[in-house]
């Protein structure tokens, strides 16, 4: 179903071959991590299908979503039975990692380099402190709130600096085209550069 690469001792890396085979195996996971709505709550999928359709129309999670991350607390209560029934393929990735006790962090990606590296931003936020510190206090000047009222809309507010880091750093184009929201590039230079000092070279083995 996937591939698992260590790209460090904390950070997998989960190869699908498909986009639609990772958002379905990712979704809950995901969502229970930083879901505007859904965050901290145990749900089913049909639950989640129709709230998706209400908010966006219909339900195109599946190829809207080319990239996935969380740590990996966010397995245990799927260990503790609190969204029985499990899907076939949560109980796949479930059985992967069992026999692991340590913390890491899970990222998987479709679509390209920009996707993989906005997915770093988020491992590396979570597994690095210098790291994290550094893009806290380099963000801390600038003017990020319609920025921030944006990612609202699509993410809970405990994960908005993390999200901020991951979308200028890899994605500061798309938000200039996409939301017409001015953040300066160089504060994208300054992001790229601290990501550069921490991130290992590759996909792992």
């Amino acid at each position: 179903m996937f591939i698992a690469n260590s790209i460090t001792p904390k950070i997998i890396y989960l190869e699908f071959n498909r986009q639609v085979e990772m958002a379905e195996t990712m979704l809950r996971f995901q969502e229970h991590y930083e879901s505007p709505i859904y965050s901290g709550v145990f749900f089913t999928v049909s639950e989640f299908k129709d709230w998706y359709k209400d908010e966006y129309g219909d339900f195109t999670y599946f190829t809207d979503w080319s990239g996935f991350n969380f740590p990996s607390k966010i397995l245990k209560p799927f260990y503790d039975g609190k969204f029985d029934p499990l899907s076939e393929k949560e109980v796949s990735l479930l059985n992967f990692f069992k026999p692991r006790r340590d913390d890491f962090y899970i990222i998987s990606s479709a679509g390209g380099e920009g996707v993989f590296e906005h997915e770093m931003c988020h491992a590396l936020f979570s597994t690095e402190p210098d790291y994290r510190e550094k893009v806290l206090n380099t963000m801390g000047p600038y003017d990020l709130d319609d920025a921030r009222s944006y990612l609202k809309k699509s993410y809970h507010p405990s994960v908005i600096d993390d999200e901020l880091n991951a979308y200028i750093c890899a994605d500061w184009e798309f938000i200039l085209e996409e939301t017409g929201i001015d953040i300066p590039k160089e504060l994208h230079l300054e992001l790229r550069k601290i990501k550069g000092e921490y991130e290992p070279q590759g996909r792992g083995d």
